[in-house]
């Protein structure tokens, strides 16, 4: 199917992917050190379940008005001096995701009859994240249902609220949520591993803080780092396509270019490349699967 610019109608939220981002700008999945990973290491997004509720940021432009003579002259519309802070809320608690939030460890070494976890009330470092959260759509022009992938690109993740108890007196749904909010940044590179100024997206000074990948089903993500030796790497998660082209349903970069590939197989998520190339390259797979969850 080839996509055009269409309208869609939001249904729900289904997914909540979490990637540390490295200093380039490239997703690094579940690698909390995103900057010094071992060589031949494949990392994929970590996929969060549970989420019930999900707000968008509002943009904050500035507006001069040149107000005289009673009336108004001219209006000036400037960049945001802030991005909004999208919120995420969620029926249950995600271990790992709180940890990676916290700067933390999940503690299950201590004692192995049990997890222990720190709120971190003095933490001072909030790492750098892309998110991306998998929002089930309408198609209004087919009908059909699609997927809109909404990928923020620099994003500091703190928790706004947590789950606190009640007496349950009643039947209740979702009974106290956590949430987590958004600080949202500007980057140069999409989810994809691409820089925004080899897109077509014409963006402001080839920079954002979010894109939105619109598909027929939800994206998952994997980043390799070759060590010049191995030529194949496994995706996370089951692709749709076998396509190895780079630029179909299974879009993959090698240090943020499209680059085909040998193949890619549905049945085992193995990428053969065609040459081993250099210790340290960065092949990044954003691919359509139809089993992201659990």
């Amino acid at each position: 199917m080839v996509f055009a610019a269409s309208e869609h109608n939001y249904v729900a939220p289904f997914y909540v992917q979490v990637m540390f981002r490295d200093s380039d700008g490239y997703p690094m999945g579940t690698s909390t050190d995103p900057d010094n990973i071992v060589a031949n290491t494949t990392t994929s997004a970590l996929v969060v379940d549970g989420i019930i509720d999900y707000t968008a940021a509002v943009i904050d432009n500035p507006v001069v008005t040149d107000f005289g003579s009673q009336k108004v002259a001219s209006k000036t519309y400037l960049p945001a001096v802030a991005y909004g802070t999208p919120t995420i809320q969620f029926s249950r608690m995600n271990e790992t995701f709180w940890a990676y939030t916290k700067t933390a460890l999940v503690d299950v070494t201590t004692n192995t009859t049990r997890s222990s976890r720190g709120d971190n009330v003095s933490q001072t470092r909030f790492p750098p994240f892309m998110v991306a959260l998998a929002i089930r759509v309408t198609n209004a022009d087919t009908g059909m249902p699609q997927w809109d992938n909404i990928c923020y690109l620099n994003a500091r993740i703190r928790n706004t609220v947590s789950p606190g108890a009640s007496a349950v007196m009643s039947s209740v749904v979702n009974p106290n949520p956590l949430q987590f909010g958004l600080e949202l940044a500007l980057a140069t590179r999409d989810i994809t591993g691409m820089l925004l100024s080899a897109m077509n997206l014409d963006v402001e000074n080839d920079l954002d803080a979010v894109i939105r990948h619109r598909s027929d089903n939800p994206l998952a993500y994997t980043t390799w780092i070759a060590n010049g030796a191995a030529t194949t790497f496994t995706l996370g998660k089951l692709p749709v396509s076998a396509g190895a082209t780079g630029a179909a349903q299974n879009f993959i970069t090698k240090n943020g270019a499209v680059t085909a590939v040998t193949s890619v197989s549905i049945t085992t998520g193995a990428v053969v490349v065609a040459a081993a190339g250099t210790t340290g390259d960065i092949w990044c797979v954003a691919y359509e699967t139809q089993k992201l969850g659990a």
